[in-house]
């Protein structure tokens, strides 16, 4: 979801003002882009979105679904992680396409920092949240099968009488997207990762077929094997977002075709309002019309101060995965009045939270993944 190990980059087309992805491989390895001042805004507004629902326990005053009916900020941006990781990973493999090396990587990106936040979940949060610890050779036992299975910790009482009350009801994501970068190495080991009518045809299934999995199905879906919840998960959220990571893997595909004008961008803008008012078409119109926009301002912010923000120093991941717990322990502490304070503060405080985790956590451990692979 929501994280990457390479950077990308969109150039201009000679001097005719007509702009398009280019096979400038170079720029793109040296962050000359604004994926990450996008990545941190999708961190960003997941926490604009969380912040009312876990107040209220509705989305009543969220603000996306209070306009659309449809989506909310917190999945508009979760589907924006998908894509941007669908155009990265696929650029990751093509770059280096030796299997081995490539989920090396992924592993190194995503479980250093998810097992830190889930260890701190399950210990300082759970604590000051009111939790009762019973059987802890138990509880760490199932605590290392959800670290190992990207599953979210599960509560032992913390937080009791409110409002959603997990430890970290935004983790659930990270799985989706661990499953999804081994679909890119699959589909980059049979030689399909560039065949960009393929990766539509699966994108277009995947977002079709996720309005007809019925919850009944759905329940099947995850019973008729031991294992298929491992590597399923739940089928509609599972077909949503590999839809919107193969979306993204398309557009990688088809950079050379791709060109961003003006007006190109005001008609994806208005389609894509347009379909967001229907459940039916709102995935459809983040994965056609909000990938274009989010592939237009990655190339447009190259340049300017948003290039800046967030580039080389990635601490979104880290944002995601503290805001959660850190808006939960706010509440608790009487901050559930005000939701701009609580916005705001969940924001700052999460913003803090995901610069140690960079630092502390997932900068070291990947640098020193690279000092041993070269």
């Amino acid at each position: 979801m929501i994280t990457n190990v390479q950077h990308s980059a969109i150039s201009s087309n000679g001097g005719n003002g007509e702009l398009s992805v280019s096979d400038d491989i170079q720029r793109f390895d040296h962050h000359k882009n604004a994926f990450g001042f996008l990545r941190f805004l999708f961190a960003s507004l997941v926490i604009c979105s969380h912040v009312p629902e876990i107040v209220d326990g509705n989305s009543s005053r969220e603000i996306l679904s209070s306009i659309f009916g449809t989506i909310s900020f917190g999945e508009l941006a979760v589907d924006g992680f998908f894509i941007i990781s669908g155009f990265l990973i696929s650029a990751s493999f093509v770059n280096n396409s030796n299997a081995k090396r490539f989920l090396l990587k992924r592993v190194a990106r995503i479980y250093p920092g998810f097992l830190v936040s889930s260890l701190i979940c399950l210990t300082a949060v759970a604590a000051m949240g009111g939790a009762i610890f019973k059987n802890v050779p138990a509880l760490a036992y199932h605590a290392a099968i959800n670290g190992i299975l990207l599953r979210s910790p599960e509560n032992f009482g913390a937080f009791a009488g409110s409002n959603y009350p997990e430890l970290n009801g935004a983790m659930w994501t990270i799985a989706y997207e661990f499953r999804c970068y081994v679909l890119a190495c699959i589909l980059g080991l049979a030689g399909m990762i560039d065949r960009k009518n393929f990766l539509a045809f699966l994108a277009t299934i995947c977002l079709v077929g996720m309005h007809f999995v019925t919850s009944d199905l759905n329940v099947r879906l995850n019973s008729w094997h031991l294992y298929s919840g491992v590597w399923l998960g739940d089928a509609p959220k599972a077909l949503r977002l590999t839809g919107m990571f193969l979306a993204g893997a398309t557009f990688r595909a088809k950079q050379d075709d791709l060109s961003f004008r003006p007006s190109r961008t005001v008609i994806c803008g208005l389609m894509l309002f347009g379909l967001l008012f229907s459940r039916y078409t709102a995935n459809f119109g983040v994965a056609i019309f909000g990938a274009y926009l989010i592939f237009g301002i990655a190339k447009n912010g190259r340049g300017s101060f948003i290039e800046r923000i967030n580039n080389k120093n990635d601490i979104s991941y880290g944002v995601y995965l503290y805001a959660w717990p850190i808006e939960k322990l706010l509440i608790a502490n009487g901050w559930g009045h005000s939701l701009l304070a609580l916005g705001l503060m969940t924001w700052l405080t999460s913003i803090f939270a995901g610069a140690a985790s960079w630092f502390l956590v997932e900068r070291p451990v990947m640098t020193l993944l690279r000092s041993r692979n070269g």
